[in-house]
């Protein structure tokens, strides 16, 4: 097998051994290395980040209470650069309304209720397929969110507002490099 890689954020082997092993576990056997950024705040440049998002074949993001700007920031990197990613998260936690209809959000309520969830994402994600993935792209969100315009609050449109010009104004910056 072809060994390609992937890249998970919010991951952290001390803090949440579980999490851990369950992503480590994911493609076990299937010829895919995860990359466990172990902090994302040593990605502390945004040019490390990029880096890290754009070297990858698909990102995984896992949100906790204590998100960092950083994951959100990656998050949008993916969508820009239209890296296929998965967001997983606890049911507690709270998803931003511009992720709102991704079709590759792992909501789970028990770790034993998560391996299941993310063992429906390993045809797709841990074959050649992940680079088919729809869903994955900046233009793909905009269709999503623009059917949900019309039912933001001011504040919510702002919030998306700032999410598109942080993202278009990172990856203008980067093609002109």
């Amino acid at each position: 097998l072809a060994v390609h890689s992937f890249i998970a954020f919010g991951v952290d082997r001390w803090k949440n051994s579980d999490l851990y092993e369950i992503i480590s576990n994911f493609s076990l056997g299937k010829g895919w290395v995860p990359r466990i950024a172990s902090s994302i705040g040593s990605l502390s440049k945004l040019e490390s980040l990029v880096k890290a998002v754009g070297q990858r074949s698909f990102c995984v993001f896992c949100l906790d209470k204590n998100d960092t700007e950083e994951i959100f920031l990656g998050i949008g990197l993916a969508i820009g650069m239209g890296r296929p990613f998965l967001v997983i998260k606890h049911k507690n936690i709270e998803l931003p309304t511009s992720l709102s209809g991704y079709s590759g959000v792992i909501e789970f309520d028990s770790y034993i209720q998560l391996k299941d969830q993310l063992s429906k994402y390993e045809d797709k994600f841990l074959s050649n397929e992940v680079f088919e993935w729809e869903g994955a792209t900046y233009n793909d969100l905009l269709s999503k969110l623009e059917k949900q315009m019309g039912s933001m609050s001011p504040a919510k449109l702002n919030d998306f507002e700032s999410v598109l010009l942080t993202v278009n104004s990172v990856l203008g910056d980067i093609t002109a490099k």
